[in-house]
């Protein structure tokens, strides 16, 4: 396999997926504010700072396989070159995350009737998610090059260490949240009907996100 085909090849097909799942993410929040106007300015800001995180991670995407395969159309050794946006990307990807970890606790703090210890060791997976991911984007600066950056065991460390500590993370929030709304049944099945949709919503995001973080 080329180069062209190794590099170039994997962050195509990495655009197209980010740009769909960037179209859903943007409907998503079209029907939100449509449908729930009147929902408190927090979780709606909550909502407009993750669009506005996600339309520059797209638009950073663009920007860098724009330079690799258009601008430096031919150029194979510009393609083992680490792209100064390649890091911006990262970074807005790690980001949201933290948003999205941020607003999980608090719903799981409300959920768990302010349990410090559950809340405490899912908000610390989160933190360190954030610093790991956070230095592995900070160490694409310091290699020129993507060889030199997969053969270095310190940035692996730091990425490795921030996708297990996000997976992580993950999987405790979606196991704490189907145990508080499992505690909240009422035994009427109006109510528990909509607990047990809930809970499959907790189920199948967190799996998602999991089988994301650990791919």
């Amino acid at each position: 396999m080329s180069l062209v085909e190794d590099i170039g090849g994997t962050f195509l097909v990495s655009l197209f997926i980010a740009a769909i799942l960037y179209g859903i993410s943007t409907l998503q929040a079209f029907i939100y504010y449509q449908n729930y106007p009147n929902d408190p300015l927090m979780l709606k800001s909550f909502v407009a700072l993750i669009c506005t995180i996600e339309t520059a991670h797209t638009i950073f995407c663009i920007d860098f396989i724009y330079n690799y395969l258009i601008i430096n159309f031919g150029n194979e050794g510009h393609l083992g070159e680490i792209y100064w946006s390649v890091g911006v990307t990262v970074i807005c990807g790690i980001l949201m995350s933290g948003v999205a970890h941020s607003f999980y606790i608090r719903r799981l703090w409300i959920l768990s009737r302010h349990n410090i210890p559950l809340t405490s060791l899912v908000a610390t997976l989160a933190l360190l998610r954030l610093a790991f991911g956070l230095t592995a984007a900070s160490l694409l600066y310091t290699n020129p090059s993507w060889q030199e950056f997969h053969s270095q065991r310190l940035p692996l460390t730091f990425l490795a260490g921030g996708l297990s500590s996000g997976a992580a993370a993950d999987i405790v929030i979606a196991i704490a949240l189907i145990v508080s709304l499992r505690q909240r049944r009422t035994g009427f099945e109006d109510t528990d009907g909509n607990i047990k949709l809930l809970m499959a919503y907790v189920i199948n995001t967190g799996l998602i996100t999991w089988f994301i973080c650990i791919l």
